[in-house]
């Protein structure tokens, strides 16, 4: 065995230890990765993807498509400027690395959305239970598939609301448009490695790579 072999396994085995001893238990609602989707090399992955995995304006009507795809991601903060929340991004995990990732994974449904504009996004809808906001977003999506809406927040009631609209929106969605989404919004951001920083991070183990 080589030296540098050797210290392969022994990082291996170092980091299937540190996941034991956090009792980290495998997320069983994972799904894979559009096929399609590979790495690519620009360093403005978060900002590329705050441009299209996001939610239309409150004043800009939008239809949901019948096209989407389910991810098991774990979701980081953006930060804050200010007292302004920056958002959320979206970080896909391999099926072979979910099982390490304990409860930190999470299944969202990522929506195909056409603007009033003509603008193609991804509208994020997380799956999880007990919170109001995700209970409330299925309401949005189905009246979304069935005509133009536009969606609002309320921070005291902590859900969203649609609302009907009347423009007319051509019904222009593809699925390439949903694989082009999906591999510029997330093809640089996808854990597949047990050194991943965000997802040693994520656990409050060691970080080794960055990124």
């Amino acid at each position: 065995m080589t030296k540098q072999t050797k210290d392969q396994n022994e990082t291996t085995s170092d980091f299937d230890s540190e996941i034991e001893s956090t009792q980290a238990k495998p997320h069983t609602s994972g799904h894979s990765l559009l096929k399609s989707c590979t790495p690519s090399k620009s360093i403005e992955a978060k900002s590329r993807q705050q441009t299209i995995v996001k939610r239309p304006g409150a004043n800009e009507p939008f239809t949901v498509s019948k096209y989407n795809i389910q991810l098991a991601c774990i979701v980081t903060a953006r930060g804050q400027r200010g007292d302004q929340y920056q958002g959320e991004v979206y970080h896909p995990v391999t099926e072979e690395i979910q099982g390490g990732s304990g409860s930190s994974c999470k299944c969202i449904t990522f929506h195909l959305c056409v603007s009033v504009t003509g603008e193609k996004l991804l509208l994020p809808q997380k799956l999880s239970a007990g919170s109001s906001w995700n209970k409330s977003m299925e309401a949005v999506i189905d009246a979304g598939r069935k005509g133009a809406i536009t969606i609002s927040s309320d921070q005291e009631l902590q859900q969203y609301s649609a609302t009907e609209s009347a423009a007319e929106i051509p019904d222009t969605a593809t699925a390439e448009d949903l694989e082009e989404l999906c591999n510029k919004a997330f093809s640089e951001l996808i854990i597949d490695r047990t050194d991943h920083r965000v997802l040693r991070d994520t656990l409050g183990l060691p970080g080794f790579m960055d990124y």
